[in-house]
């Protein structure tokens, strides 16, 4: 029998550790699973059939080639020693609150004194730390719950696989004790969320993926006050008086830099939410569904379209637009074997890949900074040759 879907859940645990009053407001709210999820589900499928020596499925041959490292990861972690536990169901109602509630491991190894828990995440976005990660300690405390008298563990070592990613590992390892510290810290912001008018604590993290922040009265106060500027003032043509939008003496621009994701987010859950709206045949006052520009031609009958410019006599090149593929299709092929690895080694000899243009991340971001010298430093230094 399974258990309880939870509605603190582990993925969620970040948000809910920021953001108390995001649960209630979630609530009744649809579920939606975006392309890069679906795709995230299948992967894991594919790795789990692996990892337990199943027989592939058709599909799943295009993830293979990517979850090697992550395959990898778990041979090297598990040892000679170690017992390997795949897609394990985790008890994790003790910490939540909610009566057989489970969360599901990818991958529990259990060593003589050492706890693993491995979180496989697929995509290629954004790097995601095992660091203080709320989700895998939920793991974690779940699975000491579950394994504690099986083996006597001294440390628990959290790791999260990211394959698709250069940094395809990330690994913390923290005592039995700490462990059990970030446990009481969860069970408080879980009983937090279930009191009566829990806080919304609007962030950038918090705020991501919460189905909720378009609607937030606070996120909108938090957008508007960094702003600098009311709803109304926002109403402005911006491309003929601009300096509307900016009030004498807002020159903090880090400040405002800092807020921009969360701004940027939130404009884009307003823009879905009034379109699902429309959509759905509800009002938003000032608002209509128009029909969009057509997309591009395209041959009602492509084999019929074919057949009709052959008996017109023109040539391959006339017919066809050829060109060459680029290093990803070829790569392709290099993996499905169509290209042979001496072959493949050729080819990346005359790959070459543009030096990425510069862009602004936070200093806590861990590539290194980029030195840019400022057009006086660039004419003394002509000046200083000149002499």
């Amino acid at each position: 029998m399974g258990g309880v879907h939870a509605i603190f859940a582990p993925s969620k645990m970040h948000r809910i550790l920021a953001c108390p009053g995001s649960v209630a407001a979630e609530l009744g709210m649809p579920e939606s699973e975006s392309q890069y999820a679906a795709e995230g589900t299948r992967a894991h499928e594919a790795a789990t059939r692996m990892l337990l020596g199943l027989e592939l499925q058709v599909n799943d041959h295009d993830f293979a080639e990517d979850l090697k490292p992550y395959l990898e990861a778990i041979e090297a972690l598990k040892g000679d020693d170690g017992i390997l536990l795949v897609e394990q169901r985790l008890p994790i109602g003790h910490i939540t609150g909610e009566l057989g509630a489970e969360g599901t491991g990818d991958a529990i190894i259990l060593k003589r004194d050492e706890l693993v828990v491995v979180d496989l995440k697929f995509g290629r976005g954004v790097e995601v730390s095992a660091e203080r990660n709320p989700q895998l300690i939920t793991y974690a405390l779940g699975a000491l719950d579950l394994y504690a008298g099986v083996q006597d563990f001294e440390r628990v070592r959290l790791v999260i696989s990211q394959p698709r990613l250069r940094a395809a590992v990330s690994e913390w390892t923290l005592s039995i004790a700490e462990l059990r510290a970030w446990g009481l810290r969860i069970q408080a912001a879980c009983q937090a969320a279930r009191a009566d008018g829990a806080p919304r604590v609007p962030s950038e993290d918090a705020c991501r993926f919460c189905k909720f922040r378009a609607r937030c009265p606070e996120l909108a106060a938090q957008v508007q006050a960094t702003v600098g500027a009311s709803f109304e003032d926002l109403t402005v043509d911006v491309h003929t008086d601009p300096e509307k939008l900016v009030p004498e003496g807002a020159d903090d621009l880090a400040q405002k830099m800092a807020a921009c994701g969360l701004i940027e987010d939130w404009i884009k859950a307003v823009r879905a939410e009034v379109e699902a709206r429309l959509l759905a045949g509800r009002e938003v006052p000032g608002y209509k569904l128009v029909q969009g520009r057509e997309g591009a031609r395209a041959w009602s009958d492509k084999d019929e379209a074919e057949k009709v410019l052959k008996s017109m006599r023109l040539t391959i090149e006339e017919m066809y637009d050829l060109s060459l593929i680029s290093p990803t299709t070829a790569e392709k092929l290099a993996k499905g074997k169509t290209i042979g690895p001496k072959q493949w080694e050729r080819l990346q000899a005359l790959i070459h890949r543009a030096p990425g243009k510069p862009s602004v991340a936070p200093e806590s971001d861990k590539r290194p900074a980029l030195v840019q010298r400022t057009p006086e430093q660039m004419f003394d230094d002509l000046v200083g040759a000149a002499c």
